[in-house]
């Protein structure tokens, strides 16, 4: 696993890193999905925001204590392969690149959808298909060119979302009706549905506004003191945009009440009814900003992994050859490529529902690696997550209920990769990580010499 390989002067520092956080969580989730809570239990979709972010909370601790220990590019791959060796570090890494490159092409498909309200000609399906391929080119183009220009957009595309977002919660409280919030818990007859399937339903809806916290160890190598920067970024990062949610989620409430179950676009309506087209076109503004900059996020650090990966010799050497830039130019033309097929032929609430469980392929196996990393005496312990075990062995539960409530199908799409990442293992990554491991303990020639 490549380290600590960007000039020293061109590292992410704590503020970036934070926002780079914001960037790759913060995006369509949360303009787009309050209503589909909303629309399964009602008021009680404030519950959901908050158990959700309780389950995120307990996977970013993991992800803390474990980046914690470690200095390399590649996140979950890096922790799961320490723990449990090379096959489930292989399938994590490989997964990690599959939820990135879902999300990227994801975020890409949201954006032309909101673009569209403000530009028709979207729903041709050539323009679309076009349109889709040259905005995925051109994060790769920034990507390419490395951190000087991708800190620039980076700073740039979080403040667009945020500034909309703080103003509409800001200016929002002044119009909420407060008996839009009752009954807060429903009648006696419909509680077991809605705290059953229903209220399960809207946890794996909204869970998906929560995606992309895991990418941010993904560039240790590429920050400055990241086994003391990425624990406090991880979880600075996943407490605010919790708090955030749940500030928007009361707000659009207060506003809208029952309506918000009826439109596709509840923070811009919210905005719209209370301050006119200016206010929902100023939202709209904010809502394609806000997804252009995890797009970019996406597009960031999904081609790292399979760069590591080709480090450790699971892809071929090429995948992770340096560019003048010093970024993984092939791995980003690689990644940029499966992302413009999967654009243009998958929509994006598909994309959204394979992502989320393609996304506990990383997480389970995260949370199950704190309890053996912590045995190995050769790694520092720079942040140990309290309670001993008990908070990962409540994120592996909790993550195993969610993962069910997803349906067969999606299921099965969602873990197919497993397959896909078994066959490249067997067929090309195991023998090269035997070779490779061969050549580690092989004495140098001063050595032979010596004996």
């Amino acid at each position: 696993m490549a380290e600590n390989t960007a000039p020293k002067g061109k590292k992410l520092g704590l503020t970036s890193i934070l926002l780079l956080g914001i960037n790759g969580i913060i995006g369509s989730g949360i303009f787009l999905l309050p209503n589909k809570a909303y629309a399964e239990v009602g008021v009680s979709s404030v519950l959901v925001i908050l158990v959700g972010a309780i389950l995120v909370i307990s996977l970013a601790l993991c992800y803390a204590e474990a980046s914690s220990k470690f200095n390399q590019n590649g996140a979950s791959y890096v922790y799961a392969k320490a723990a449990f060796g090379d096959l489930v570090g292989f399938e994590v890494g490989f997964y990690t690149w599959v939820v990135g490159v879902l999300g990227w092409a994801g975020e890409i498909a949201a954006l032309l959808l909101a673009i569209q309200s403000v530009y028709p000609p979207l729903q041709d399906k050539v323009t679309y298909n076009i349109t889709a391929i040259a905005i995925c080119f051109f994060l790769a183009i920034i990507n390419y060119f490395g951190l000087n220009f991708s800190k620039i957009f980076n700073t740039l595309s979080s403040l667009g979302k945020l500034i909309p977002l703080v103003l509409f919660v800001i200016i929002g409280v002044f119009f909420m009706h407060y008996n839009n919030f009752t009954p807060f818990i429903p009648p006696l007859d419909n509680t077991a549905d809605i705290y059953g399937t229903d209220f399960g339903a809207a946890f794996a809806v909204i869970f998906y506004a929560y995606l992309g916290f895991e990418f941010l160890p993904i560039a240790a190598g590429n920050m400055e003191n990241p086994q003391k920067n990425l624990p406090k970024a991880i979880i600075t990062v996943v407490l605010f945009c919790a708090a955030f949610y749940t500030l928007i989620t009361l707000v659009c409430i207060g506003i809208l009440g029952p309506d918000l179950a009826k439109t596709s676009v509840p923070v811009a309506s919210a905005t719209g009814l209370i301050l006119g087209k200016a206010g929902y076109d100023f939202i709209t503004l904010g809502t394609i900003i806000s997804i252009a900059g995890i797009c970019w996020s996406y597009s960031f650090n999904t081609p790292i992994v399979a760069a590591a990966l080709a480090d450790n010799g699971f892809l071929p050497k090429i995948v992770s050859k340096k560019s003048k830039h010093n970024t993984p130019g092939y791995a980003i033309l690689m990644t940029a490529l499966v992302v413009a097929f999967l654009v243009t032929t998958g929509g994006f609430l598909f994309l959204a529902a394979v992502n989320v469980v393609a996304a506990f392929v990383e997480y389970i196996p995260t949370a199950l690696s704190i309890p053996f990393l912590r045995k190995k005496k050769d790694l520092p312990n720079n942040y140990k997550i309290p309670f001993g075990p008990v908070i990962p062995i409540f994120a592996v539960i909790v993550s195993v209920v969610m993962l069910s409530q997803a349906g067969a199908k999606t299921i099965i799409y969602g873990l197919s990769g497993l397959i896909v990442g078994a066959i490249i293992y067997y067929a090309y990554g195991k023998k090269n990580i035997e070779l490779k491991d061969k050549e580690d303990n092989t004495p140098n020639n001063d050595e032979k010499k010596v004996q």
